[in-house]
């Protein structure tokens, strides 16, 4: 279907037809700048926390916090050089929860900076969070970002 409407508004000649084209054009050229700047793995994870909204929550603690950097050279289309070097900070956990065996999880998010992603991630080591658990596969689960937002906000902060 999606296809069929594609080849619709290709065929148009009036400034209505062209116009939805020229937003076709545009709504396609987000999702590929979207990809291009969060990165492929970030879309995986937002599609599969959309999908486990619904599913039962279950009570976990992060247990290892860690981050990377990744450095990497993205060729210009046609073989040419190589654009400038692409830094890509990343913290990385992973959680344990019981359902009903002793299992765990991984999330990761996206950061501007190396620094960033390490104080963030140095927040949530210990920090206990609710994960969503596959009713089908109770191996499986998922930390959303909002779950974890949640869980920092209920967490006192120390003074010094």
């Amino acid at each position: 279907m999606p296809l069929l409407t594609v080849i619709i508004l290709l065929s148009g000649t009036t400034k209505i037809d062209v116009f939805a084209v020229i937003v076709l054009a545009c709504i396609v050229l987000v999702g590929l700048v979207q990809v291009g700047v969060n990165g492929w793995s970030d879309l995986v994870n937002r599609w599969e926390e959309k999908r486990a909204r619904d599913w039962p929550m279950v009570p976990a603690v992060i247990d290892l916090v860690t981050t990377a950097t990744w450095v990497q050279d993205k060729p210009l289309a046609g073989g040419g050089p190589s654009t400038p070097t692409i830094y890509e900070h990343k913290a990385l956990l992973t959680y344990s929860y019981l359902n009903p065996e002793p299992r765990s999880g991984d999330y990761s998010r996206s950061f501007g900076s190396g620094d960033d992603a390490k104080d963030w991630a140095n927040s949530c080591k210990g920090l206990k969070v609710m994960v969503r658990v596959d009713p089908r596969d109770p191996s499986r689960s998922v930390l959303r970002a909002e779950d974890i937002d949640a869980a920092l906000a209920q967490t006192p902060t120390t003074g010094d």
